[in-house]
């Protein structure tokens, strides 16, 4: 009979049951229904069975420090001896790392290695891998796994090698989908290249897309017009996967939505118009707009509005002007606001003059994003969970999974990343298991704007990076 450490719930207990002795499967929860948890008790289960004696952990930076800092201890049942060590690129090649590596591999029971994907492709990194798939009977785990969705991207291809070394895999994600049902052929190719039955990615997409030729910036490309036979990519993946929502399982508080609008500053409204005129004129003139153009002249438009000049295509701005209405916005949130507070900024230059102001005002504060160092951000969740850090500044792309806030039941986002992922990851930080008060979640909006219509499509569940396109960019105008 297997022995649980933390008692599961109803669905937790029954995907477990589903999935137990599955070569591979595929847990698609929400955030905050626990499937780390659940494939923890898997692991545990596989092990006490012989099946396995370690875990492969793939996940994004930060949140493979919460399984062996966290998850692992808590979920765990006592009677396994087990050892887990954290990836390390800065110690990666130290003597001391390479004999503690070894040491894990030495183990003689469950043994646990957890490695960020941006450390996949670097070369200690692939070694280890390897290494580790090659000496033990590896259940391999990408955790997150749309992070892998993209079928050229170096991460994915070094997920996909080195996946055909485990005895078993597993992915996690709660957002399986996040831009297109077409997100979904590299995730379930790593698990089994039988389960979706196409040899290719193209293939793949001609089967589930309609494209249409067309003509831009001096080259052909094909453009999707709209997917079909969703219903039957349901049923190839309906039988290897566990798809559940909060409100299948729990009964959480509400979720409630509001607005703060902010004016522009004069030197922002002038500099809007201007670009926003010259956006204008390029289309009028019949140039053709490609998608990623369309996005770039929309974030353009966004930083704009946050108070940043767009200076190049380096991606550096400069602040329009001394005065930020956004900021006083904020900072009229906070007070108004008891509590802790989460806010969600998808800009460097945001993150810095957030917590400027913030220190200015006396309110204590950890920020966490793409400079953060693992020690830091590891402190920093700690700080705002545990301890009596009011605010935690983060950005939605680095801190939006894995992470448990739910010491916040207020959630402001200063500005939104185009990605519905990462507005719904960011969003279930603080809407889990463990959170007792209704969340609010406040969104600083500039009338006339690109505000309003990023708002409103992430609200209404829409990915903007897929709808944008040199097409549609007026109605975003």
């Amino acid at each position: 009979m297997f022995k649980f450490k933390t008692e599961p719930r109803d669905y937790q207990l029954t995907t477990l049951e589903r999935s137990a002795d599955r070569e591979y499967y595929a847990y698609l929860l929400e955030p905050g229904l626990g499937k780390t948890k659940i494939t923890i008790d898997n692991s545990a289960y596989l092990y006490d069975e012989k099946k396995i004696d370690a875990v492969f952990v793939a996940a994004p930076g930060g949140v493979h420090e919460n399984w062996v800092l966290d998850e692992i201890p808590i979920h765990l049942p006592d009677h396994i001896d087990y050892k887990a060590m954290v990836w390390n690129s800065k110690k990666a090649k130290n003597k001391s790392f390479e004999e503690e590596f070894l040491d894990l591999l030495k183990h003689d029971g469950l043994v646990f290695f957890c490695m960020n994907y941006e450390a996949v492709i670097t070369k200690e990194g692939a070694k280890r891998i390897a290494q580790f798939l090659e000496t033990r009977k590896v259940l391999f785990v990408c955790d997150e796994s749309h992070r892998i969705k993209s079928m050229s991207a170096r991460r994915t291809k070094a997920i996909l090698k080195a996946g055909k070394l485990a005895l078993y895999r597993r992915i996690l994600t709660g957002t399986p989908v996040g831009n297109s049902p077409f997100d979904v052929y590299t995730q379930f190719f790593f698990l089994c290249p039988k389960i979706l039955g196409f040899s290719s990615f193209h293939s793949f997409k001609n089967r589930f897309g309609v494209f249409k030729k067309q003509f831009g910036n001096g080259r052909h490309f094909q453009q999707l017009v709209r997917y079909r036979n969703i219903e039957k990519l349901h049923e190839l993946i309906d039988p290897h996967a566990t798809r559940l929502t909060k409100d299948d399982c729990l009964n959480l508080p509400d979720k409630i939505y509001q607005k703060r609008y902010v004016e522009l500053s004069p030197a922002q409204k002038k500099h809007y118009v201007m670009l926003k005129e010259m956006l204008w004129t390029q289309l009028a003139n019949g140039e053709i707009v490609s998608a990623p153009l369309a996005i770039t002249n929309l974030l353009r438009l966004q930083q704009v509005v946050c108070g940043h000049l767009p200076t190049g295509e380096d991606g550096e701005t400069v602040e329009i002007d001394d005065t930020c209405p956004r900021i006083n916005a904020l900072l009229e949130v906070l007070e108004d606001t008891p509590g802790k507070v989460i806010v969600w900024a998808r800009f460097r230059a945001d993150i810095k003059h957030i917590s400027e102001a913030l220190e200015r005002a006396n309110i204590s504060c950890v920020t966490y994003y793409g400079d953060t160092t693992a020690e830091e951000r590891l402190e920093a969740r700690r700080a705002f969970q545990d301890g009596d850090v009011r605010v935690f500044l983060a950005n939605p792309a680095t801190a939006g999974e894995g992470l448990t806030l739910h010491a916040a039941s207020t959630v402001v986002y200063y500005n939104n990343s185009f990605k519905l992922t990462e507005r719904i990851q960011s969003e279930d930080r603080a809407h889990r298991i463990g959170q007792k008060k209704s969340v609010t979640y406040i969104d600083l909006v500039t009338k006339d704007t690109v505000d309003e219509r990023v708002v409103q499509a992430l609200r209404d569940k829409q990915d903007l990076a897929a709808q944008i396109t040199g097409d549609t960019l007026k109605e975003w105008l």
